[in-house]
């Protein structure tokens, strides 16, 4: 699994778990934000990826939160599928 971050450039940002970055690109059109106006996400390291989850604003204030957080993280990390890990907090649904 690899992680791309979707960040300044983009209207939405994302963090998003994918096995390429064609595999991320399109959830984050499908899901999140259509229009990606010729721009690329940022391929970020596990660790990144990781550490952001566990600081993003009231995710996880304990760490029986952070521990359950890991635990999520490393299940999703070892699915085929992409998956969100961050999304902007402003995102109306």
């Amino acid at each position: 699994m690899k992680y791309y971050e979707f960040g300044n450039n983009f209207e939405m940002y994302a963090l998003i778990g994918a096995n390429t970055m064609n595999e991320a690109m399109d959830a984050y059109t499908e899901h999140i934000y259509e229009d990606m106006d010729g721009e690329l996400p940022i391929e970020v390291t596990e660790e990144y990826a990781l550490d952001k989850l566990l600081n993003a604003f009231d995710v996880c204030d304990t760490e029986e939160e952070k521990q359950k957080a890991r635990e999520e993280f490393k299940m999703c990390s070892e699915e085929s599928e992409p998956y969100l890990i961050l999304i902007d907090a402003d995102l109306d649904y």
